[in-house]
C-alpha cells in the first residue's frame, strides 16, 4: 500500500470514527423520556398559562376583586411551575 493511500485510509477510519462518536452522543441526549406525571405537569401548565394570557388579554382582573386575586395566585402558581420546571432541567 503507498503512502498516500495508508494515510487515505486512516483519515478515513479516523473520521468514521468521528461520526460514531457524534451519533452515540446524539443518542445519549435523546434518550429522556417524558413520564406521564410529567406530561400532565406540562398540560396542567398549558391551562394556567392559556387562563393567564385570557385574563390578561381581557383585563378582567381589574373588573372584579375576586378576579384579581386569582389573577395574582395564577401568576404566582407559573411562577413556582416554571422554577420547578428548571430545577428538573438543571438535575
Amino acid at each position: 500500500m503507498s503512502s498516500s493511500h495508508s494515510l487515505n485510509f486512516i483519515l478515513g477510519t479516523l473520521f468514521l470514527e468521528i461520526i460514531k462518536r457524534e451519533q452515540e452522543e446524539k443518542n445519549q441526549e435523546s434518550t429522556y423520556t417524558i413520564k406521564s406525571t410529567d406530561q400532565a405537569a406540562l398540560e396542567e401548565f398549558d391551562l394556567k398559562s392559556a387562563l393567564f394570557k385570557s385574563m390578561h388579554k381581557n383585563k378582567s382582573a381589574k373588573k372584579n376583586p375576586a378576579n384579581y386575586r386569582l389573577y395574582h395566585a395564577l401568576i404566582e402558581a407559573l411562577i413556582e411551575d416554571e422554577n420547578a420546571m428548571d430545577k428538573e432541567v438543571a438535575v
